[in-house]
């Protein structure tokens, strides 16, 4: 019997051995398809890559980002496999991006940064988006402040409720009610006096009424 248990384990063991040599001889296949001239191919690297997600897999995609002159199809694509990845290494890639000249890798960065929630510099990059000059990445800025819940960023979501889009000064609300402490709240409470748009105006006096009820309701 334990001469059947050692020899199922060995078994097992040259599988697994087996199966990760075949893995990294598939990355190294897939790393090399990063510099086809095909953009269909190194596509399909990307998006493979990113389901590896080992250390050389994000490396490579890293570099992807990094080169001067790639299609900003392709970087955008290797951007939103690294935010997906979930590796603390990618953070400083996506905040490089997210001060390019394209506002499209700028949102994407933006939006992926939401998914890291225990960087203060993320939240400090995040905050500096709020200034961009392209509504739609202060858009994704906001709503990654308000799904981190950075306290620190309400006095700048507050200065947001000012923005000249409403679309902006909406997200700017909702990610105040997510963050919602009494910072937030007075801000919100504001744009319910103060907003000159009906449909958010209403939003934010719903927001506010939540809130007061949510507070009686913890105080009965």
């Amino acid at each position: 019997m334990l001469k059947f248990i050692n020899t199922a384990f060995i078994f097992v063991l040259l599988f697994a051995l087996s199966q990760q040599a075949a893995a990294e001889g598939g990355g190294d296949t897939l790393i090399s398809d990063l510099q086809s001239g095909n953009k269909a191919v190194r596509s399909r690297a990307i998006e493979e890559l990113g389901k590896i997600k080992d250390r050389r897999s994000v490396e490579a995609l890293i570099g992807v980002v990094n080169t001067i002159g790639e299609d900003w199809k392709i970087q955008i694509k290797a951007l939103d496999a690294l935010a997906a990845s979930g590796a603390p290494m990618v953070t400083d890639t996506l905040m490089d991006a997210l001060v390019n000249a394209c506002p499209a890798i700028k949102w994407h960065a933006a939006v992926g940064l939401g998914g890291y929630d225990d960087d203060a510099r993320v939240v400090d990059a995040l905050i500096a988006a709020l200034d961009d000059s392209t509504m739609f990445v202060r858009e994704a800025a906001i709503e990654s402040l308000g799904k981190i819940r950075a306290l620190k960023a309400v006095p700048y979501l507050g200065k947001a409720l000012h923005d000249s889009h409403v679309a902006v000064r909406l997200k700017a609300a909702k990610a105040l009610e997510s963050i919602g402490d009494k910072q937030s709240l007075f801000f919100l409470q504001w744009s319910a006096d103060n907003e000159a748009d009906p449909f958010l105006r209403d939003e934010a006096v719903a927001i506010v009424k939540g809130a007061a009820g949510r507070q009686g309701a913890l105080l009965r």
